[in-house]
C-alpha cells in the first residue's frame, strides 16, 4: 500500500512493501528514479540484513544452512505502517517465521521519512531484541534522477566529499568481492560522474568522510 506525506515544498510516497521511497519531490519536480524496464525497475530498496550477496547465496550458522537472496530480505517483506505525523511516517518490520528460515534472530527494524521545508531525512534503527549478538549489515539503495531537466546531462554531475580523501577501488569477481583493490582517489574530493565509470558498482572501503553531496 502507498502511502503519502506533504509538508512544506516536498512531498513523498512510501509503498509498504520494502518500506521503499516510491516518490520524493520537491517544488512538485520529481527527485526519485522511477523505474525502467529497460535498466533497472528499483527506486530505493532498503538492503537488509545483509549488503550485497553471499557466496551461492547461502550461509551456515551454528551448523545449519541459511539461504538468503542478494542484499536480503527486507526489500520483499510487507512492512507495518507503525506511526504518521504531518512531517514524518515510520514502517516496522520484525522477525517471523519466515525471516528466521534465512535470519534465525529476533529483530526489528524501524524506518522514518521526515521532511523540512526544502530538507529529506531517512532514519533507519535497528533493534536487538534478544540475548544473542544480532549480526547485521543496513544500506541504502536511492536512486536519484540525473540530470533533473534542462539543459544539463549526466556528465555535468559530481559527488563531492566533505574533504580531500585517498582510497582505493575494490575489485569484484563473480558479484564478490575479490580481496584486491586499485587506487581510486588520491587526496581528492570530487568523483565527475559518467556512464562509463557507472558501468558496474564500484566499493569503496574505510572512507575518511561521513558526508557527500551530488
Amino acid at each position: 500500500m502507498i502511502t503519502t506525506l506533504d509538508y512544506g515544498r516536498m512531498s513523498l510516497a512510501v509503498d509498504s512493501k520494502g518500506a521503499e521511497l516510491a516518490s520524493l519531490k520537491l517544488d512538485g519536480r520529481e527527485l526519485l528514479w522511477q523505474g525502467s524496464n529497460r535498466f533497472w525497475n528499483g527506486r530505493a530498496p532498503i538492503l537488509f540484513p545483509i549488503v550485497c550477496g553471499l557466496r551461492d547465496n547461502f550461509y551456515t550458522y551454528k551448523g545449519k544452512r541459511y539461504d538468503m537472496p542478494p542484499h536480503g530480505f527486507a526489500s520483499a517483506s510487507e512492512f507495518t505502517l507503525a506511526e504518521k505525523m504531518d512531517d514524518s511516517i515510520s514502517y516496522l518490520l520484525k522477525d517471523s517465521e519466515e525471516t528466521r528460515r534465512m535470519y534465525p534472530f529476533p529483530f526489528a527494524l524501524t524506518v522514518t521519512y521526515s521532511l523540512q521545508d526544502g530538507c529529506f531525512t531517512q532514519i533507519y534503527r535497528v533493534e536487538n531484541p534478544g540475548e544473542e549478538v544480532l549480526p547485521f549489515s543496513i544500506g541504502v539503495h536511492t536512486a536519484l534522477n540525473c540530470p533533473l531537466g534542462g539543459e544539463d546531462s549526466f556528465e555535468d554531475y559530481f559527488i563531492q566529499f566533505e574533504k580531500p580523501v585517498t582510497v582505493e577501488r575494490q575489485l569484484k569477481e563473480n558479484g564478490l568481492l575479490a580481496g584486491m583493490s586499485v587506487p581510486f582517489l588520491q587526496n581528492e574530493d570530487t568523483i565527475q560522474l559518467s556512464y562509463s565509470l557507472l558501468k558496474e558498482a564500484i566499493p569503496l572501503l574505510n572512507i575518511p568522510a561521513k558526508r557527500l553531496e551530488l
